[in-house]
């Protein structure tokens, strides 16, 4: 329930604007910029985020999309049940892993549902908790 006090149409707006830095509602959405206007992407519909060049993306079936968050702020905001952080770089969506491929050197790949079949690498230290957390989905 909205309570509504504020004295002018303007002073609502102001005080009811939408701010990244606040939303924190974990399995709902995120906002994105495109062609300089302001979208949400349903965090169900995201396969994977993943790092490169400084800027964080979110790979979805059939886009990438760029985000304005950082890693740390990411995973704390998604839903840590579908949601395993595999590398200091890289955030999956345990739902959307199409292929594990154990390596020898105790690492595992994943190949995701992403439009690319993107193949992503799981950290060493990481890999025993996120087979538990794989285990765990099923």
């Amino acid at each position: 329930m909205i309570s509504v006090q504020s004295s002018t149409p303007a002073a609502f707006l102001l005080e009811n604007s939408f701010n990244p830095a606040s939303y924190s509602q974990p399995g709902d959405r995120l906002p994105i910029q495109r062609l300089g206007k302001q979208f949400f992407l349903p965090v169900a519909k995201i396969v994977w985020i993943g790092t490169k060049h400084r800027l964080v993306y979110a790979y979805t079936e059939n886009k990438q999309h760029v985000l304005d968050f950082g890693m740390e702020e990411l995973y704390s905001r998604l839903a840590s049940s579908t949601f395993f952080r595999i590398h200091r770089s890289v955030i999956v969506n345990l739902k959307q892993i199409e292929k594990i491929t154990p390596l020898s050197d105790g690492r595992c790949q994943l190949t995701m549902k992403d439009f690319m079949h993107s193949a992503v690498l799981v950290s060493r230290y990481r890999t025993a908790d996120f087979m538990k957390a794989v285990r765990s989905m099923h």
